[in-house]
């Protein structure tokens, strides 16, 4: 993305790459939830978890609440790849004389100013996330005593919440995201940006020519490499926070004393395979869609 991108532009561009994303790797996202959540499931793989669920639930239970979440990452990303864009327009200002106008020119931030600029995104950005993801999580876990799935859509959870626990009980977990935003996105953007200029470069890397192939592939990999930990294991506590509709928890020292002392510290990377599984189609959309609808409005 140049410095010079108008801001609304990086927010469509965002918000139709995330859409993108999050429609074809959702069900991934459900059997990861699943496999945080469930201590029945402790152990057991991936593929194991996803039979599971269709053989109780039925196929269509891995796409449960999806509607929501595609709508709210879309939103999502908008705001954190305008954010991102608008921190590295700043920061191109920001660098004084000859250096400052070479970046300016040429749309390279050293990398530490590229982390930051994603932190900021991510911290923003989780603001919006917080609430779409507890209702997700809701969603995705809540069952009633006969097995049944136990809110019929998005909106029937999101107000049982509402009415239960009030507004903030929507923001269950909130503190969380933004922990696991800022690292997260401290770690996606440069990732994409310093890999994708490398492969790129005429002198190095494929050239341009081969943008097609490597924006959805640097892309995959970034979102795989933001999972690494300690943002997964932070991840881990955060679904148990925001999946917990009976105040189990005090907090997220609480969750991670409990999860550990009943279930080992191998808790905190349960489902961590099916996450990088599914980050690297998520994230190919999501940067496909973002540098496609960017190319549309230029």
């Amino acid at each position: 993305m140049s410095g010079d991108t108008a801001f609304w532009k990086s927010f469509v561009a965002g918000n139709v790459g995330g859409m993108l994303g999050q429609t074809v790797s959702y069900p991934f996202d459900t059997v990861r939830i699943r496999m945080q959540t469930d201590p029945a499931l402790r152990g057991r793989s991936m593929f194991y978890t996803a039979r599971s669920i269709m053989q109780v639930d039925g196929i269509s239970a891995l796409f449960s609440g999806i509607v929501g979440p595609v709508i709210g990452y879309g939103s999502i990303n908008a705001t954190a790849f305008s954010v991102n864009d608008a921190s590295k327009a700043l920061f191109c200002r920001f660098n004084d004389g000859p250096e400052g106008r070479k970046h300016e020119n040429n749309k390279v931030l050293p990398t530490w100013q590229l982390v930051l600029c994603g932190m900021n995104a991510g911290a923003w950005s989780a603001l919006v996330r917080a609430p779409i993801e507890r209702v997700k999580c809701v969603m995705q876990t809540a069952e009633t005593p006969d097995g049944k799935k136990r809110f019929s859509g998005t909106l029937h959870a999101a107000s049982s919440i509402a009415q239960t626990q009030g507004v903030r009980g929507l923001f269950a977990g909130t503190s969380l995201t933004i922990l696991r935003e800022v690292i997260q996105f401290g770690m996606y953007y440069p990732f994409y940006e310093v890999v994708k200029r490398a492969a790129l470069s005429d002198e190095d890397g494929l050239g341009p020519s081969w943008a097609w192939l490597v924006v959805p592939c640097v892309g995959g990999l970034a979102g795989a490499f933001q999972w690494l930990p300690p943002s997964y294991c932070v991840d881990v506590v955060k679904s148990r926070v925001q999946a917990d509709t009976v105040k189990r928890y005090s907090g997220m020292i609480d969750c991670a004393a409990l999860a550990y002392k009943s279930e080992g510290i191998r808790v905190f990377f349960r489902g961590l395979g099916p996450t990088l599984i599914r980050a690297f189609p998520l994230h190919a959309g999501v940067f496909a869609g973002y540098e496609a609808t960017l190319l549309l409005l230029h």
